[in-house]
């Protein structure tokens, strides 16, 4: 009808026409009006006259004709939810062209994927469009086509904006330059990207300045053109260059993400964590609420926790709890959490989170394992008592397994535990006891020897010992290592001690031309010598090395490493 030069005179024009005309004239007056305005790009205005239109006839809110055209009037006026629930009546099903438009809402709403999906390819009706009505629309159809991985249906869309190129506005020249770079950059021509997006960056748009800005951000970082503090440096610029949005929620999320990649992790889902308040209820919001539980899970069982202090670890534990999975994801990342812990030597802080688990999330063969981990943990804090606790747990746990599952290695873990928690305990008899119905392996033999040594039962530390020493198969035709004669030298000693000299002489001939080339040479001719060249203070002496011996270490600083959660 001639476009924006004379609208405001047709507009004259009709308005004065209607004094007088019939009720269906008036209406259908009313009805040209908006049409005419939503095709010279005046939404807000054709909605007045659709929304008059209906006080003149409120039935035509059944009407499918009505409802496509304020469907399509809330789209170009951004009331995107409600457009999309009008353009979606059954009625309108049948016409294709209606899901140009409903594809436009569901975009402006995040759902971009779905907006891909029901998008028509043929093109045919939009070069019917008036221009004022068609660039707005074909934009967003182009950059769901884009988003969608689409780049010949983008370019045939951004093709029909390029013809009237002359003749756009500055803020749909800026959209259609900010596409053509995403075009480029999906056909692998980055440097023509760069280009545009660079001259978006220092243009008069605001919009453009800060989408091109994190786009132009993201290549560089991927192609490797600036390094993670720079790329920083660039999105903090740009999270206050634009604000109120899904673009300011855009920007923090990629933010958010950089400093999680430069190892900034509380910083980096703190940002990430502002991103989804200013995307509430959207489904970027959502995607980002699940990418970020997706990076503290793999963070906490990733190898990348080793990177993070203790201190960190559990302060991003936190502050962020309610981003641990349910399920056995959840578990893993409070078990990991726990190791870092350990591994840190913060064992109270790492039993009590086990504790928890234990109580609260835990059962079956995962409660029992966790069990035996939070006894060993309560060993190395030197907590006997709490570890017999724990243990008691996961003993009464096996039992309600199954065969396959409670195995005699498992029962024997728990024995060997025990037994160590009996010793700190001093309770050293009760320690023996339970040794003394297992199987004679090193690992028994070793705790046999500590306990004894320990409770000053020499006659009972010599015998474990000389078990421990047949255990290690040690070699006299080559020289002896560290840990072998030190289990030599401790053998006599407690043979010293129990006054068994028969058994002294001989360790002294078998083993007096290996100590000699060892450290503790001197130490072991003191210890088994004959009784009448000691010295009187040669007691004293051994008694002072007892005290030092702690011969089951080695076994509980294998627990201190990282046990990784299994089933």
């Amino acid at each position: 009808m001639g476009g924006l030069d004379v609208l405001d005179q047709n507009k004259t024009v009709m308005l004065g026409k209607m004094n007088g005309m019939p009720e269906g004239e008036k209406l259908e007056t009313l009805l040209i009006l908006a049409r005419m305005h939503l095709a010279n790009g005046r939404a807000a205005e054709a909605l007045g006259f659709i929304s008059f239109a209906q006080e003149e006839m409120p039935e035509l809110e059944s009407n499918p004709d009505f409802l496509a055209l304020r469907g399509a009037a809330n789209v170009m006026n951004g009331d995107s939810e409600e457009a999309f629930n009008e353009l979606s009546i059954d009625a309108l099903k049948p016409y294709e062209e209606v899901n140009f438009w409903r594809a436009a809402a569901l975009a402006d709403l995040g759902d971009w994927q779905q907006a891909y999906e029901i998008m028509p390819v043929a093109l045919d009706p939009l070069y019917d469009y008036p221009e004022a009505a068609r660039t707005r629309l074909v934009l967003a159809l182009a950059e769901i086509a884009l988003r969608g991985g689409n780049i010949d249906l983008g370019d045939d869309l951004l093709d029909i904006v390029n013809g009237d190129k002359k003749i756009l506005a500055p803020p749909f020249l800026a959209a259609l330059q900010y596409l053509q770079g995403e075009s480029f950059r999906q056909a692998g021509q980055t440097d023509e990207t760069k280009k545009i997006w660079k001259k978006l960056v220092e243009g008069p748009d605001d919009l453009y300045r800060a989408k091109a800005g994190l786009a132009l951000t993201r290549l560089q970082v991927q192609e490797g053109d600036i390094k993670l503090d720079k790329a920083i440096d660039n999105l903090e610029r740009l999270r206050y260059a634009w604000r109120g949005d899904q673009l300011e929620a855009s920007i923090s999320y990629w933010l958010g993400r950089t400093y999680f990649d430069a190892k900034d992790y509380i910083k980096g889902l703190t940002i990430m964590r502002d991103a989804t308040a200013y995307s509430a209820g959207t489904q970027l919001g959502k995607r980002i609420t699940e990418e970020m539980t997706q990076a503290f899970t793999d963070l906490f069982i990733g190898p990348h926790l080793n990177d993070v202090s203790p201190l960190d670890a559990v302060a991003l534990y936190e502050q962020f709890g309610e981003l641990t999975p349910a399920g056995a994801d959840g578990d893993k990342v409070v078990e990991m959490l726990a190791e870092r812990l350990v591994q840190a030597d913060l064992l109270d802080r790492a039993g009590d989170l086990l504790q928890n688990q234990i109580e609260h999330r835990l059962s079956g063969d995962d409660a029992a394992r966790v069990s035996v981990r939070l006894a060993a943990i309560r060993l190395l804090a030197a907590q006997p008592v709490k570890a017999i606790v724990a243990l008691d747990k996961a003993e009464g746990i096996l039992k309600s397994l199954p065969p396959e599952t409670a195995t005699p290695a498992r029962y024997n873990e728990i024995s060997l535990l025990r037994a160590r928690a009996y010793s700190q305990d001093k309770k050293p008899d009760l320690a023996l006891a339970v040794l003394k119905g297992m199987e004679r392996t090193q690992d028994v033999n070793r705790l046999r020897a500590d306990v004894a040594w320990k409770a000053a039962y020499w006659d009972d530390a010599a015998e474990a010992l000389g078990d421990v020493i047949l255990d290690r198969d040690i070699s006299l035709t080559r020289p002896l290592n560290e840990e072998d004669a030190t289990f030599i030298l401790h053998h006599a000693i407690a043979l010293n001690l129990a006054s068994d000299r028969i058994a002294l002489a001989n360790m002294r001939e078998k083993y007096a031309d290996a100590m000699l080339q060892t450290e503790k040479s001197r130490m072991f001719e003191v210890v088994t010598r004959p009784r009448q060249n000691a010295a009187l203070a040669d007691r004293d002496t051994l008694l002072s090395i007892v005290s030092e011996v702690d011969m089951f270490k080695g076994f509980l600083d294998s627990y201190k490493g990282s046990q990784t959660p299994s089933n």
